[in-house]
């Protein structure tokens, strides 16, 4: 019998966990979980997936309590479905069968992590996955219709439901204070905090680079010394459209993006 879905890879790109390693892990104090994803299918192999899940958790104790753990993890799973389904059947083998194969290999990995930790291992809760993608879809679909009637901006509680364009995701990095030296009539801003410029957005008023906006560092130690994150590029990398891809110098290459890899930049920027 043939699979309905395959994991080719799987990689974490984000595993931060933080405690008071002296205080201990507080007794039956539960963990309270937020999850979410973005899916993208491959440019040429529309039976090619990725999904980018994300966990965050931490406990809420009283004041009489003392704190326990609070952690983040980003992890991309590769998966492929098989051909001839229908595009809705292979949106949802991967969220709803794709996902939770992804949520048990980060419990896995984050009970093995933290096994070596002073309070011991920390395993995440048991999730409805079904529940889980029905609540996510019906929260965006919410977000687009607003977004479509001009609700306006985003709570900050649900910006990674948002839907980004280039000039929003251009202001959202600008009024995080990311703004990069410039000319006038081609302002940029950082993707993400960096010694150099390695992944940078120009503005959508440049006159010079407004087709190809993203601007991204190729040279492998000019990465290494400037503080490239992998996890940024590997997000949106299946979106740009083939052949739109620049190379403006040797080290050097520039590119625009379709709406979902807008969406999809805006996410794992956490904007």
């Amino acid at each position: 019998m043939a699979e309905l879905i395959q994991l080719v890879g799987f990689r974490l790109v984000r595993l931060n966990v933080q405690m008071d390693p002296f205080k201990g892990l507080p007794e039956n104090l539960p963990l309270t979980v937020e999850t979410g994803y973005d899916v993208y299918t491959g440019t040429d192999d529309p039976c090619q997936f990725m999904m980018l899940l994300w966990i965050k958790g931490a406990n809420t104790p009283t004041e009489e309590e003392q704190a326990g753990p609070s952690l983040e993890i980003h992890a991309l799973g590769e998966f492929r479905v098989p051909a001839g389904l229908p595009d809705d059947q292979k949106d949802a083998l991967v969220k709803f069968n794709g996902g939770m194969i992804l949520y048990g290999l980060i419990r896995g990995q984050l009970a093995m992590v933290t096994g070596a930790f002073p309070f011991g291992s920390i395993l995440l809760p048991t999730l409805d996955w079904q529940a889980t993608v029905q609540d996510i879809e019906t929260q965006r679909a919410a977000l687009v219709a607003g977004a479509s009637e001009g609700g306006g901006e985003p709570d900050s509680d649900t910006t990674h439901n948002y839907v980004w364009d280039h000039a929003s995701v251009y202001r959202a990095l600008e009024a995080k204070g990311l703004r990069s030296g410039s000319s006038r009539t081609n302002p940029k801003v950082f993707l993400y905090e960096q010694q150099q410029d390695i992944a940078i957005l120009y503005s959508p008023e440049s006159r010079k680079f407004k087709p190809r906006p993203l601007g991204f560092q190729s040279n492998q130690s000019a990465r290494a010394k400037g503080g490239w994150r992998l996890e940024v590029y590997e997000a949106i990398r299946r979106f740009i459209p083939p052949g739109d891809e620049r190379v403006r110098t040797r080290d050097w290459i520039e590119f625009d993006l379709p709406p979902d890899g807008w969406q999809a930049l805006a996410r794992v920027l956490e904007l």
